[in-house]
């Protein structure tokens, strides 16, 4: 896979990222500062009100634990934060999810929680038909509520402390009493506990009730497990305990009474399938009437069924996703059950950081069809299962963090939430994705502008924020937005093989993008083109399979031209320069079929043909040509002019010295202009000593003869020092 191998690390180290309701290790903070205590016969009702209270920078970490440096680091912008805040007795102006937009790029609002928010639920606290939204906040030790006001805003969040638990890593809001009234339950991770806050039906709620754990929870489920009439509350556990060294406590199960209060939890232990599980969901997989789990971790990267045998007890069933899969072994962090496919039975929808799904078909007998994927274009590190388009089918949706692949673009994706349309068949569409502030580990759904749209609240703990995305009906959620890319059945173009390049790919006068992408398991190189429709928005991806692989043919620069002088864009591609060979010395011409797709071609090989080009009519004979250049330390330039068929004729290669230090020069960019104006094309070169780590950088101009030959080379504009790019 292409997903850079050091994610896994990070994942499993970073535990106090709070990801999807999961952390091992915090502390909480004293707490100081504005806030209103209003006591209320059994009430509880602490209210902090902020006015333009900003996140603070979180510092990156990559150990088991925060360590003391970073604790300090939270009570000190905790202190900064603690200072902002001032408690008021009238009404404020109230926060909007919606702000003006902006000249440049526009940046979705985001409203701060308190810090590292690991959780986020939904439902309406207060009683007034508008949904509220409740984020628990790992370091800060609390829960934030913000009430809605029902047109897509908020009003300032009250914060509600945790008096005995710490470190909430999820949170769920149920009415545990059965009388309309929302209740929160919390998975504290720190205290080993669970936290129960009845609410008031005003917003506030009561004091926190405890109930232990045998080891520290990672996430919670809300479901009538006993069919009785009553909810109760199956919590998943982590344990330090070596996989199949020993049966280790596993699955915790308390059981309501009706009131707002459990039981002692009765414990499931397990022989080691997770030491470490992540999250969990119920529904009836086998058709008995009873809520059974499905569990996702970690720990043997998989997702696994536990059935409910009507007692508090769950036996283990069937696995959904096993390690091995064709594209590689799946790195699982959350999983969903729901009918996605309209048949009654209960299917399994599983979120792999390899920037896929899984989706699994129940039979209603608690077995699963083997797991398919749907490629959502990011790290997906939350899914949930919704109706979001309106035409009763449930449809996918992803919460993504960001993640690096090392390409010729280098391209980062995440920060994101993910949309795939269902058909009501199991079948899903081409993803479409939303940017948005920060790392979208939790998402929360309801409609919160009163439109009858489902809409999404995302906790985002890197960037201490929520983010609200409004539905537009169709499933869409306004800008920044991009798609999902890939080749069906492969792995995702979110860092493809190329950058990007925008023009007219079928003729109808709208800007389009193209990119070339390496995927499949012969790491094949696809032509891939994204049509504009008009509105700002691009169709696609439209793929054309070049017939080559990126590891026999490896290419280094491509370009769009018609070269044929058809009225249709061509491209052509050349070799990399990474081993100086003939063999990767080659040209990769594709015709253009002016619909956006594009013919195969075998490379021709031919010397010169590899590192950086540029296109231009150079011998000025209206046939389209292109410039490569080469090398390391002694640079080369070669012309190839076109014979204006997609064939090309080379001149003698120009050699010339960098004199950019001793370890040489790649040549990073080219581009043509008549840059000395006189009517003759010419090629600006820049070159960087040791490619983009420099310590010397030079640009050089070779004047064109108006014949395809340059000039000889006069002096160049050298020792740029640490130049590291020009665009």
């Amino acid at each position: 896979m292409k997903l850079m191998k050091s994610l896994t690390c990070l994942l499993v180290a970073a535990s106090v990222s709070g990801m999807l309701c999961w952390s091992q290790s915090l502390r909480q903070d004293s707490r100081t500062g504005g806030e209103s205590t209003k006591h209320d016969g059994g009430k509880l009702a602490i209210e902090r009100h902020f006015e333009s209270v900003q996140p603070q920078p979180r510092p990156q970490f990559g150990g088991a634990l925060p360590g003391r440096e970073l604790l300090q680091e939270r009570r000190l912008s905790r202190a900064r934060l603690e200072q902002r805040i001032k408690s008021i007795q009238a009404a404020r102006p109230e926060v909007a999810t919606q702000g003006a937009a902006l000249p440049g790029i526009l940046m979705r609002p985001a409203l701060t929680t308190g810090a590292l928010p690991t959780s986020v639920a939904t439902g309406d606290f207060n009683g007034d038909g508008h949904p509220d939204f409740v984020v628990a906040n790992g370091l800060t030790n609390d829960l934030w509520i913000y009430l809605g006001k029902g047109d897509g805003s908020f009003q300032l969040p009250r914060v509600v402390p945790l008096s005995k638990g710490l470190s909430p890593v999820c949170v769920i809001a149920a009415d545990l009493r059965g009388k309309g009234t929302l209740d929160l339950v919390v998975a504290e991770s720190d205290t080993s506990t669970i936290g129960v806050l009845l609410g008031n039906g005003d917003g506030t709620f009561g004091y926190e009730t405890e109930y232990q754990l045998p080891e520290s929870p990672s996430s919670l489920v809300v479901d009538d497990f006993r069919h009785d009439g009553k909810l109760d509350i199956a919590a998943v556990m982590v344990t330090n305990v070596n996989p199949g060294t020993t049966a280790v406590p596993y699955i915790a199960f308390l059981s309501g009474d009706g009131t707002g209060h459990f039981s002692a939890p009765v414990v499931t232990s397990n022989w080691g399938f997770y030491s470490t599980a992540w999250n969990l969901d119920s529904g009836d997989v086998d058709g008995d009437g009873l809520p059974d789990l499905l569990i996702t971790g970690p720990g043997n990267e998989n997702s696994q069924i536990f059935i409910n045998n009507g007692d508090g007890s769950f036996t283990p069933g069937a696995t959904v996703i096993a390690n091995a899969q064709p594209s590689g072994p799946p790195l699982v962090l959350d999983g969903r059950l729901g009918d996605i496919n309209g048949d009654g039975c209960a299917d399994a929808v599983v979120a792999d950081l390899n920037t896929m799904v899984w989706v699994a078909l129940g039979d209603c007998t608690g077995k699963f069809s083997n797991p398919v994927p749907v490629y959502m274009g990011a790290n997906n590190a939350a899914v949930r299962l919704n109706d979001v388009n309106g035409d009763g089918h449930l449809d996918i949706v992803t919460g993504a963090f960001p993640g690096f692949e090392g390409t010729s673009l280098g391209a980062y994706g995440g920060n994101s939430i993910n949309v795939a349309l269902g058909d009501g068949k199991g079948n899903f569409g081409t993803a479409r994705t939303y940017v948005g502030t920060g790392q979208a580990y939790s998402i929360g759904i309801a409609d919160f502008n009163g439109d009858g749209k489902k809409d999404f609240v995302t906790a985002e703990s890197d960037a201490d924020s929520a983010t609200v995305y409004l539905n537009d009906g169709s499933g869409g959620f306004g800008f920044p937005q991009g798609i999902y890319a890939g080749v069906a059945g492969q792995i995702t173009i979110n860092a493809p093989y190329s950058s990007l390049s925008f023009a007219d790919l079928n003729g109808d006068g709208k800007t389009d993008a193209f990119l070339l992408d390496d995927e499949g398991t012969n790491a094949e190189l696809f032509a891939v083109a994204f049509l504009n429709d008009g509105t700002g928005r691009f169709t696609g991806p439209v793929t054309s399979d070049t017939g080559i692989s990126w590891i026999t043919n490896a290419q280094s620069d491509y370009r769009l031209g018609d070269f044929r002088n058809t009225g249709r864009l061509d491209m052509i591609a050349i070799g990399t320069n990474s081993s100086f060979s003939n063999a990767s010395q080659y040209i990769l011409y594709l015709k253009g079929n002016g619909d956006g797709t594009f013919a195969k071609a075998m490379p021709v090989t031919t010397t010169g043909a590899q590192g950086i080009l540029t296109t231009g009519d150079f011998n000025r004979d209206g046939k389209l040509d292109f410039v490569a250049v080469d090398g390391s330390g002694s640079l080369t330039l070669t012309m190839f002019l076109g014979n204006g068929d997609g064939t090309f004729r080379s001149l003698a290669p120009v050699p010339f010295n960098t004199g950019a230090g001793t370890i040489g020069a790649i040549p990073l960019r080219a581009w043509t202009a008549d840059f000395n104006r006189d009517g003759k094309l010419d090629v600006l070169l820049f070159a960087s000593g040791n490619g983009y780590w420099t310590n010397q950088s030079a640009l050089w101009e070779f004047d064109g003869n108006g014949d395809g030959t340059f000039q000889p080379l006069g002096n160049s504009l050298q020792d740029f020092n640490r130049l590291l790019w020009l665009t």
